[in-house]
C-alpha cells in the first residue's frame, strides 16, 4: 500500500512569496524612515538609523531602537523618564545648550518633570498619543501588500503543482 502525505510546505516552495516579502521589507524600511522625517520626530538619529524590516521565513520582522514606542505610541504621564535620555535628546535639538552646564541640567530636569506630569508628543493628540508612524506606513501599504502576497502564493502553488514532487 502506498501512502502519500501532502503538506503545504512540501508542495509550495514559496519562491514568489519570498520575493514579495523581500520587496516589501525594503519598502517598509524606507517608508518608516521617511515617515519619521515627515513627522519631525528625528532628534539624535538613533531611531532613524536603527529602523530595519527584513524577511523572516513567511513574515517580515521589524527592528528598531527600543525608544520607538515613545515616538509611535507616546508616553503616558505618571513616571519620570530617564534624565540621561532627555539630556541627549535636548542636546541633539539644541534645547538649553546656550547657557551654562547648570542651566542645561535645570532645563532638562524641568522637561523630565513635564513629561512625568503630562506625557509626550502633545502635537499628535496629547497624553499617550504618539505619532503612530508604524500604523500609518502599514495602512498605506496594506492593499498593495495583500494583493501582491495573494498573487505570489497563487503562483507558488501553481508552480508546485506543475513540478513533479520528490517524496
Amino acid at each position: 500500500m502506498y501512502k502519500c502525505l501532502i503538506t503545504t510546505s512540501a508542495l509550495v516552495n514559496n519562491r514568489n512569496l519570498k520575493i514579495q516579502l523581500d520587496k516589501y521589507a525594503e519598502s517598509i524600511t524606507s517608508r518608516l524612515k521617511r515617515q519619521l522625517r515627515i513627522d519631525k520626530t528625528v532628534a539624535t538619529r538613533e531611531l532613524l538609523d536603527s529602523v530595519l524590516a527584513e524577511r523572516s521565513g513567511r513574515s517580515i520582522d521589524l527592528y528598531m531602537a527600543s525608544h520607538y514606542r515613545f515616538v509611535d505610541e507616546g508616553r503616558s504621564s505618571g513616571r519620570m523618564p530617564n534624565i540621561m535620555n532627555i539630556r541627549e535628546w535636548a542636546e541633539a535639538r539644541g534645547i538649553g545648550t546656550r547657557g551654562t552646564r547648570r542651566q542645561f541640567y535645570d532645563v532638562t530636569w524641568r522637561i523630565s518633570q513635564a513629561i512625568r506630569d503630562r506625557g509626550t508628543i502633545k502635537r499628535f493628540g496629547g497624553n499617550k498619543s504618539g505619532s503612530g508612524f508604524i500604523d500609518q506606513v502599514i495602512e498605506q501599504l496594506r492593499p498593495a501588500m495583500t494583493e501582491s502576497f495573494r498573487e505570489a502564493v497563487r503562483l507558488d502553488i501553481e508552480e508546485s503543482i506543475r513540478k513533479p514532487q520528490d517524496y
